[in-house]
């Protein structure tokens, strides 16, 4: 068996080897907490990058959701201007429209008061041509029936000359 001496510097090997792999686990838990602590720092890092980087997309965003609007708006004004602009030509169009309907309406008048006229005159000019064409008729036959009285009556006034025979 063993003596007293050899068992306690056998338990002092076993000690002092232990003492060494606890150091050694130490060490090794010492660098697993720097790396851990490297990594949550890494970890930190970005998860302030990724909240850094999420209020500047957001603000983009609010940007351009800012200037979509701004856009739409000056969409809308454009259209409301177009729109005005369009009902105003429409409205001067329908007033020319109303002024071409009653010039034409002036116009049918005037075309129908000229038909009216024409006819008219045509008629009476007609009517007049065989009224002084019945007077020229008439006073033609007229003289002819008194030259032909007048000479009726010289030829009674004249004495005889001579007859034939």
């Amino acid at each position: 068996m063993f003596s007293r001496q050899e068992f306690d510097a056998r338990i002092e090997t076993i000690e002092t080897r232990m003492d060494a792999r606890v150091a050694n686990i130490e060490t090794i838990e010492a660098r697993m907490d720097a790396r851990v602590a490297n990594i949550e720092n890494k970890i930190d890092q970005y998860i302030a990058f990724s909240a850094e980087r999420d209020a500047e997309r957001a603000l983009q965003d609010r940007e351009k959701e800012a200037s979509r609007n701004l856009r739409d708006r000056e969409k809308e004004a454009s259209r409301a201007l177009l729109d005005q602009q369009r009902e105003k030509r429409l409205e001067e169009r329908d007033r020319r429209l109303e002024k071409l309907a009653e010039s034409a309406e002036g116009l049918k008048s005037t075309i129908w008061l000229a038909a009216v006229t024409t006819m008219v005159t045509v008629a009476l000019a007609f009517f007049g041509t065989a009224i002084s064409s019945f007077y020229a008729t008439q006073s033609s036959n007229l003289a002819i029936v008194q030259a032909t009285i007048s000479a009726f009556q010289q030829g009674q006034n004249t004495p005889q000359i001579m007859s034939i025979k």
